[in-house]
């Protein structure tokens, strides 16, 4: 009796272990014929602004996954490219951590246009799981592009490798310059050197500015970034090129002097910041040069230094539109051995410079009066100037 029962039992559970050995083998052969996949598409690439060098952009991206799998973390790389086929330029790149099948992301991602970024028409590209890390049923749609887009801006020159130094370390210069990208790529070059900003087609006049060869002299620094923020993505009918610190060294320790010397005083010896921007004004020909400072006892409305000449001069002209056009007030100062205008005048270099009080005034009321002379000195020559 007791061997029956036994193999009755053993009867009645090998047809369900057997049963469950079958299940198990059809479901694996299921899974290994239908292995689910992602399928990772750039759904939207719209770029917000202009592209300018030197300069931060927004770019609206989604990534979808329309697949029958889930995705693990994988990254998106952007690239500027002039077509879909030819050599990219990797600007940027954002991770994301999974997506679900069905779900998407959707981001607006910053980007950052190099300084030495070619000039010229692109697409933006966007390009998820660029390192190929994720099992996808189709590949094919795993880049998107933008509109054709122009990266425009200046050339950035390493001017004075010497006069290098960290001009937010200046309390003036670290409250009202605003911080955007445009301004923290000059702020990190100047610690190489004094930056030099190059602008337009060379079909017309060429223009030097050169601001605050005096480290102290804050309102002349505040004023020209003003004017760059303006203008870094703007079109100029011929050459003007920008110096927003002649001596960074002596703006981050807010000093007049450069190694116990008046700079603008030496401007004659060979070496000196001084020397060294007329010195390139002569070699590429420059017309005109407006030097920007502060200064005391200075009128409120400003103040324009210049050379004596006839009324005819372009000097004495330039001069005359920008007091009549600003508000301003012009005098003739003699000049002095080591003067930039000095100098400059020994090269027939049509030369102003530019005052606003730095003592007894508001740091950013000053500036912004310095602002509407530089404005009104530019617009002399059709360049771009803001309405207000």
């Amino acid at each position: 009796m007791k061997k029956t029962v036994i193999m009755a039992l053993i009867l009645m559970v090998t047809p369900f272990i057997v049963a469950g050995e079958v299940s198990a083998t059809e479901i694996n052969s299921y899974s290994n014929n239908k292995t689910l996949k992602a399928d990772l598409k750039v759904t939207n690439v719209v770029v917000h602004g202009s592209l300018v060098r030197g300069c931060n952009i927004a770019v609206n991206n989604t990534i979808t996954n329309s697949g029958n799998g889930s995705a693990g973390g994988f990254w998106v790389n952007y690239y500027l490219k002039t077509n879909p086929t030819s050599n990219s330029y990797l600007i940027g790149k954002r991770y994301i951590n999974g997506l679900k099948t069905g779900s998407s992301n959707t981001q607006n991602t910053l980007l950052y246009i190099p300084t030495n970024m070619p000039l010229g028409s692109y697409l933006l590209m966007a390009s998820a799981d660029a390192s190929n890390s994720i099992a996808e049923s189709n590949k094919s749609n795993n880049k998107g592009y933008s509109s054709l887009l122009k990266v425009v801006g200046p050339t950035y020159i390493i001017f004075d490798k010497n006069v290098g130094g960290d001009v937010l370390k200046n309390p003036e210069i670290n409250k009202y310059i605003p911080k955007t990208s445009f301004a923290k790529t000059i702020f990190n070059l100047e610690k190489s050197g004094s930056v030099m900003l190059k602008f337009g087609n060379g079909n017309g006049p060429k223009v030097l500015i050169s601001a605050g060869i005096h480290g102290n002299e804050t309102e002349a620094n505040i004023a020209i970034m003003k004017y760059l923020e303006y203008i870094k993505d703007k079109s100029i009918k011929g050459t003007l090129y920008v110096i927003p610190f002649d001596i960074p060294l002596d703006t981050a320790k807010n000093t007049r002097f450069y190694h116990g010397h008046d700079p603008n005083r030496i401007a004659n010896v060979a070496g000196s910041p001084g020397w060294n921007i007329i010195q390139f004004a002569h070699k590429n020909s420059i017309n005109y040069l407006l030097d920007v400072h502060s200064g005391g006892e200075v009128t409120s409305k400003g103040l324009l230094n210049v050379n004596t000449g006839t009324s005819n001069s372009q000097e004495v002209k330039w001069a005359k539109y920008i007091t009549s056009t600003s508000g301003c007030v012009s005098r003739v100062q003699p000049l002095e051995t080591g003067m930039v205008r000095a100098e400059a005048f020994k090269y027939n270099i049509s030369t102003i410079t530019m005052e606003v009080e730095r003592d007894t005034a508001p740091t950013i009321v000053s500036a912004l009066t310095e602002f509407k002379m530089i404005k009104a000195a530019m617009k002399f020559f059709k360049f771009p100037v803001p309405l207000i």
